[in-house]
């Protein structure tokens, strides 16, 4: 593999399976050479993998479906902003439901199919007077800037519920905090989200705790105290927990896992699934759901294990064992479950993402997928991509160290390239293909890359 092969490389993203379990939407990624710049198309399948079919013509992302399964919501360029537009899958023209220069993210449908939530900056009131609208800038905090975004001073995160059908929108939110990652309740009367309102936010990041918000509007009510890396809530279907990933560590998180926590809607009682696991959770990064409810009793999500990330479901009762559905070589994504179908993105050190889907079986592995997407399979057959092997070595005190080798081309003695990734939490394989491609070209470059995890790495105890 050279260097020039990443522009053939597409990068599937953000399963989604429709009510019933009998489509599956998804994004494929690639960069254009020519316009030097990202694409990203929303394709549409059959779940069986049968009749893969782009939905969207231009640059667009997060897909969700509406709860008959007949429409996709999602995020698009639309002339010179993204804004949430809802297309039909009978066809016809598609629907902008939003305006502004503001980006929507992260849209989710209420349960009865009549509103969206979605997250988008709203500036902070402007001064009445001239003078302090042309004072300078003062920044205060650690939060000014982020990547892909810019300039945040002046400016929050905050939750916005637009009709499906009039287009009328109304903020539900407002203070100098942010508000994110909203999620419906079953009776679609309230919205759950993250927020951190304690007095020194602007001068710590990952920390935020569940809020629940009346879905027509008025005051929040927080749910949970000093939770930290705090994401993705999701009502249990009988409403009446909400699941988040994150921790309880009184602001010492970087020493522990991330877990499955769960709250008591009622009382805010928060318990910690999994006790019984010493593997952290894994926040996804390629989109999908990071929990799953497959019932009242029982959590989807993913975990760090030996370098792998490995699917399971966790039970409720905090002392019972996790069952793993998916283990092996194998760095799962990205996932999603309705209805029993689980689809979920998988790539390795050497085998580029495409999406897989399976029934979730009532007990024990998943034995058997089948593949949605082979949208690299071309160019995987025309690369030599060098094969990954795990090799392990004693230390001194007799701690065994294991590590990745990816061996260069060629024959005889080659040149090494030793990665340590990064800390004070990590390991490897990193999860992105972008440091995959990066290994496999310097490995058809003729070096031998060695990808050690010293103790200490994530997902080995």
């Amino acid at each position: 593999m050279q260097a020039d092969d990443y522009w053939g490389v597409r990068v599937v993203t953000d399963p989604r399976v429709a009510p019933g379990g009998e489509r599956i939407a998804f994004v494929i990624g690639r960069h254009d050479r020519t316009e030097d710049a990202a694409v990203t198309e929303i394709f549409v399948a059959e779940s069986d993998g049968r009749d893969p079919r782009p939905f969207t013509q231009r640059r667009a992302h997060s897909p969700r479906w509406s709860p008959d399964g007949r429409s996709l919501a999602y995020c698009a360029a639309v002339d010179d902003s993204m804004q949430l537009v809802v297309g039909s899958l009978d066809g016809g023209e598609p629907r902008t439901l939003t305006e502004g220069k503001r980006s929507p993210t992260t849209p989710v449908w209420s349960p009865d199919g009549t509103r969206m939530a979605f997250v988008r900056l709203v500036d902070d009131p402007k001064p009445d007077s001239a003078v302090e609208r042309n004072a300078p800038t003062i920044v205060r905090g650690m939060r000014s800037r982020f990547d892909g975004i810019g300039d945040l001073v002046g400016k929050r995160s905050h939750l916005v519920v637009v009709d499906v059908v009039s287009g009328d929108t109304t903020q539900l939110t407002s203070g100098d905090f942010d508000c994110t990652e909203p999620a419906w309740s079953p009776d679609s009367e309230s919205i759950a989200f993250v927020s951190d309102r304690r007095r020194k936010r602007h001068d710590q990041f990952l920390r935020g705790d569940l809020y629940v918000v009346p879905a027509r509007g008025g005051r929040s009510r927080k749910l949970t105290a000093g939770l930290e890396r705090t994401t993705a809530p999701s009502f249990s279907p009988d409403g009446a927990k909400i699941a988040v990933l994150g921790s309880r560590t009184g602001g010492k998180f970087w020493s522990t896992h991330p877990r499955v926590l769960v709250a008591d809607v009622g009382t805010g009682d928060v318990v910690e699934l999994g006790q019984t696991i010493d593997r952290p959770t894994v926040g996804s990064r390629y989109g999908g759901c990071q929990l799953a409810w497959l019932d009242d009793d029982t959590v989807l999500t993913t975990f760090n294990e030996r370098g792998s990330v490995v699917l399971a479901r966790v039970s409720t009762d905090p002392e019972a064992p996790a069952e793993t559905l998916l283990d092996g070589d194998r760095l799962v994504v990205a996932f999603d479950a309705q209805d029993g179908v689980l689809a979920w993105v998988e790539f390795w050190l050497d085998r580029l993402p495409e999406l897989q889907r399976a029934r979730i079986p009532a007990r024990g592995r998943i034995r058997r997928s089948t593949a949605v997407t082979a949208v690299n399979d071309a160019l995987s057959e025309q690369l030599d991509l060098r094969p990954a092997t795990r090799h392990t070595h004693l230390a001194a005190d007799g701690v065994e160290i294991e590590s990745f080798v990816i061996e260069g081309r060629g024959r005889g003695r080659r040149p090494g390239v030793i990665d340590v990734h990064g800390g004070p939490i990590g390991s490897h394989p990193q999860h992105t293909p972008r440091v995959v491609l990066l290994y496999q070209v310097l490995a058809g470059a003729g070096y031998t890359v060695i990808l050690p995890n010293p103790r200490g790495s994530t997902g080995y105890g």
